[in-house]
């Protein structure tokens, strides 16, 4: 019987320390999350491709087609290639959702990075450990 009591003990502890972990991972990524957020807007100033991706973006979302391309293209026929099209049509999603405004524009980026922290970390926590994990982050 005691052998069960201290397997159960251990099997529990071992969930305890896992489920601390990433609620420390978590709540990390929420505050880093809204300070990147609080400063979406004011910095740094809006780059020239930026502008030009959003205004791509926000052209697909109102004509409804992902075949638009830049007018000043408009010589030549051309073909938008894959990955393009899948980051257009999530910065069109996130237009529609919040306007077309900086701080949406540069919200995927932002969420792109969390993600990107998130993987960070598992691979840290993989090869060498959560503490390695932590600081990799």
């Amino acid at each position: 019987m005691k052998l069960q009591e201290l397997f159960l003990k251990y099997k529990n502890r071992k969930a305890l320390l896992l489920a601390v972990t990433w609620l420390t991972v978590l709540a990390y990524l929420i505050l880093y999350f809204l300070c990147s957020h609080s400063f979406l807007d004011l910095w740094p100033f809006v780059h020239s491709d930026e502008s030009w991706l959003a205004f791509l973006s926000r052209d697909m979302a109102v004509n409804g087609d992902f075949g638009v391309t830049e007018s000043f293209f408009d010589a030549k026929a051309r073909v938008p290639h894959a990955l393009r099209l899948l980051f257009h049509a999530l910065q069109a999603l996130f237009i529609r959702l919040f306007g077309f405004e900086i701080a949406s524009v540069r919200l995927l980026s932002l969420l792109a990075g969390c993600l990107c922290l998130m993987l960070i970390f598992h691979i840290g926590r993989v090869l060498s450990g959560k503490v390695a994990g932590f600081l990799l982050m």
